[in-house]
């Protein structure tokens, strides 16, 4: 334990919090220091529903003592900046949007103002994860006051990303030129697809760079039990709704209204929201007739979930069905990964091209599939050919732990032969 280094996180998001962007560090920061890393947190005092339908019962990975609350997640605090508040004027008067300048700034400066660094001078590197920009500007202002190596990890892409509102397109630019701004002190960039790392190392070819999945964890078995039983095979989603996966959803939906009335399959939809998008799902089902087997149900504990997708007879993946969308051919959404490590095989309803549809592939776990015959052969019949491999264990969260401790080694080494 004598060379054990000090890895200081800024997450606006951490547990008790249970969100994805929560789980990132909350699971994978049990095993930081089994691999040598001692990890501290400067995050936010979570509250209910500051993260979509987020419920605050997710396990703190270590002592309370090294986590430091500054204010409370996504609240807007008064920004001084002058010149920052006006750009945000500036761009919430038109009804643009910006990846970089948003209102997590106000965050940055609460913390910037209370944080007192002589806390962290001994730490041996600062990650910053983004979203929220806000993270960023944070770590990359305590790194560069302390002079400690500065890593960047981003788990969606900043200027890249495309589906937003058309006020997005003004914005491109001037996203690009900040992006960059923020990540040339950086001696490190961590990704979590290796899309994304190709298009990031093209940008940035000069600075290291890693991919570290989320990755799937092991919790044990399921005590809950309070599902929606009809004795029939059922597929199965539970996860947020946007509007990529609510156009991948009606693909399996017209596929499964060609399915034979014999054939006693469900597809059990256990949705987040956003309501609006619910709604609109709701509707689509009675469009087509559907609603004696596709059944959209309310949010759930985590443990009911999980069990339901390991009673699943096969779990769904939604994203999108377009190759030419480069930003979500490189995304996984993180339930991926979790499903890998459960029984049922998994059905993509995404662009074959698509980084999860590589992962499915790697792992023998199931198929990406837009065709809806293909979609419709795999339920039928060749779902039973997708049992899984050796590989699996590669996406395990410990692993993925060990990988960002062998990257932060590699950046702490040249920091220590600058000094």
């Amino acid at each position: 334990m004598n060379n054990i280094k000090k890895l200081l996180i800024v997450s606006e998001y951490f547990p008790p919090l249970n969100s994805m962007a929560s789980k990132r560090y909350g699971i994978m920061g049990r095993y930081l220091e089994e691999f040598q890393y001692r990890p501290y947190v400067i995050t936010a005092k979570q509250k209910k529903g500051c993260f979509l339908s987020a419920k605050l019962d997710l396990a703190v990975p270590f002592d309370e003592k090294r986590i430091y609350r500054v204010g409370e997640a996504s609240s807007n605090y008064p920004i001084y900046n002058l010149a920052v508040m006006l750009m945000l004027d500036c761009i919430e008067k038109r009804n643009w949007e910006s990846r970089v300048m948003d209102r997590s700034y106000g965050w940055y400066e609460k913390v910037r103002r209370e944080v007192d660094l002589r806390w962290y001078k001994d730490v041996d590197v600062v990650l910053g994860t983004y979203p929220s920009m806000g993270n960023l500007f944070i770590a990359r202002y305590i790194a560069k006051k302390l002079r400690k190596p500065l890593v960047i990890e981003i788990r969606d892409l900043i200027s890249d990303y495309r589906e937003a509102e058309n006020g997005r397109k003004r914005t491109l630019l001037a996203d690009l030129f900040l992006e960059r701004i923020i990540t040339r002190n950086a001696s490190g960039i961590v990704t979590v697809t290796k899309g994304f790392e190709r298009i990031l190392s093209k940008r940035y070819p000069r600075t290291r760079m890693t991919t570290v999945y989320n990755g799937w964890d092991d919790k044990g078995e399921c005590s809950y039990s309070n599902r929606l039983k009809t004795g029939k095979r059922y597929l199965y989603y539970a996860g947020s709704l946007y509007e990529h996966r609510l156009e991948s959803l009606m693909v399996l939906l017209k596929a499964v209204s060609r399915l034979e009335s014999n054939e006693a399959i469900e597809v059990r939809i256990r949705s987040v929201g956003p309501e609006n998008l619910d709604l609109k799902l709701k509707r689509k089902i009675m469009e087509l007739e559907l609603g004696h087997i596709v059944k959209v149900l309310k949010a759930e504990e985590e443990d009911v979930i999980r069990e339901e997708q390991e009673e699943a007879f096969i779990n769904l993946v939604f994203s999108s069905i377009h190759k030419e969308d480069k930003a979500l051919m490189s995304t996984v959404p993180g339930k991926v990964f979790e499903l890998l490590h459960q029984k049922p095989p998994v059905l993509a309803v995404v662009s074959p091209e698509s980084e999860v549809g590589e992962i499915l592939y790697y792992t023998n776990k199931g198929v990406a599939a837009i065709d809806e015959k293909e979609i419709l052969d795999f339920i039928r019949y060749t779902y039973s050919q997708y049992t899984g491999n050796e590989r699996i264990s590669f996406f395990s969260r410990k692993y993925q732990a060990k990988r960002l401790c062998k990257f932060l080694n590699q950046i702490t080494k040249v920091g220590e032969r600058i000094r």
